[in-house]
């Protein structure tokens, strides 16, 4: 009897977090979300695909040929 007891205390973990820290901000968000976290992911699919869009246009610009000659 004592001994699962004893497992059951070792098993259950009480987490501290700090109000300004990142990486706790972080740990208690993934304890919250379990599984894939689809809107981060497209916050970064939406500025890759921003900045793809931007550097395209910025070639057609420079000569129209899709160069990418105003990279700087």
């Amino acid at each position: 009897m004592a001994r699962t007891e004893n497992r059951n205390a070792l098993l259950e973990t009480t987490r501290e977090y700090y109000e300004n820290c990142p990486g706790c901000e972080i740990d208690r968000l993934n304890e919250e979300q379990r599984g894939v976290p689809y809107r981060n992911l497209s916050y970064i699919w939406i500025v890759s695909l921003c900045t793809v869009l931007d550097h395209l246009a910025c070639g057609m610009r420079a000569d129209g040929r899709w160069n990418m000659a105003c990279i700087q």
